[in-house]
């Protein structure tokens, strides 16, 4: 993977990853329907095939995927010790999701909580 200060990374491109514009495209999935703005994070088919046989995992389904979501938040992007944290924040969030929670998740973000 490549970070936003390698030197093969153009420097519009650090702009876009350091400000997080890069992922201004996927506010075209939450307009069709595929994606939530709030919700759990998506992963590759690789990272789920990995991951498939950890009890609670597959629950992640249940709802659409979001831009932002609670373990995003609350833990770094998902290794594999860290993965039953990250099911443990999507269950807490997928048991309580509300407008005022996914409200409460954006502010966290904007805000570096």
């Amino acid at each position: 993977m490549m970070s936003y200060q390698s030197t093969q990374v153009t420097a519009l491109g650090r702009f876009l990853g350091t400000t997080h514009l890069d992922q201004l495209p996927l506010f075209f999935t939450v307009l069709t329907g595929d994606m939530s703005i709030v919700g759990p994070r998506p992963h590759t088919l690789q990272f789920d095939a990995q991951h498939w046989a950890i009890p609670g995992y597959r629950d992640r389904y249940r709802m659409r995927p979001g831009i932002l979501c609670l373990s995003q938040l609350r833990t770094r992007r998902p290794h594999s010790d860290q993965i039953k944290n990250e099911i443990r924040y999507n269950h807490w969030y997928m048991n309580r999701y509300s407008l005022g929670l996914d409200s409460k998740i954006c502010w966290w973000r904007l805000t570096g909580r």
